[in-house]
């Protein structure tokens, strides 16, 4: 990318969704299980993957984002993942391939997540 967005400031403004994503978008088998719809737990979950353009800093931009929200029964809803990439709007198709490869180089499952912070782990460090 040639202009790097973390330089003078973090204003995101005029969020809008151009389109839904198609999951074969991602080409990621941990984005197609999020969007499968399957909770990995008795939560209810919604999961969606979107085409969007805002401004950071007043420079137009465009990206692509899967949110995952989790059913707070009556009290709202939680985010549970926000993950994506984004680019300058009239710059995005020429770098979503680049994106997209540093995207799937990190492991999103819970599997995974797992070998680096097991559960009994977790636990004890939630509950100590």
């Amino acid at each position: 990318m040639h202009k790097d967005f973390s330089l003078g400031g973090n204003d995101v403004r005029d969020m809008r969704i151009v389109d839904y994503e198609e999951p074969s978008f991602y080409n990621n088998k941990d984005v197609l299980s999020l969007l499968s719809g399957v909770s990995l737990t008795s939560i209810p979950t919604s999961t969606k993957a979107m085409r969007c353009s805002f401004t950071v800093n007043g420079i137009p931009a465009e990206g692509s984002f899967v949110i995952r929200t989790k059913d707070k029964y009556g009290y709202g809803t939680q985010i549970d993942y926000l993950l994506g990439i984004y680019s300058l709007a009239d710059q995005f198709d020429i770098d979503a391939p680049m994106l997209l490869e540093a995207f799937n180089s990190v492991k999103f499952n819970p599997a995974y997540r797992n070998i680096c912070m097991p559960v009994v782990v977790a636990m004890t460090a939630i509950f100590a």
